[in-house]
């Protein structure tokens, strides 16, 4: 899954946020929700910001940065699969 700093930062503050996962389209699409994306915030932002910090105190900007998480990431929740057949 991949995210946009902008998303990371707008997740961290709406913790209703959910990510809906579609998969095996091809055989028997699934759906799981993720509740607890924002578990994924504390990981990333404060790098985010130092790094932009360390840049912007160099006359260098920072506009943006994407992460990618694995669905199998040991902090994420999914619930159990729907079947969307």
């Amino acid at each position: 899954m991949i995210f946009s700093s902008r998303e990371i930062a707008f997740i961290n503050q709406n913790s209703n946020y959910q990510v809906h996962r579609v998969f095996e389209l091809r055989e028997k699409p699934k759906l799981r929700i993720c509740n607890n994306i924002n578990e994924i915030s504390p990981l990333f932002l404060p790098h985010y910001t130092n790094f932009k910090n360390q840049l912007e105190g160099n006359e260098l900007s920072l506009r943006g940065m994407k992460i990618g998480v694995s669905p199998i990431h040991s902090n994420l929740q999914f619930d159990k699969s729907i079947n969307l057949f």
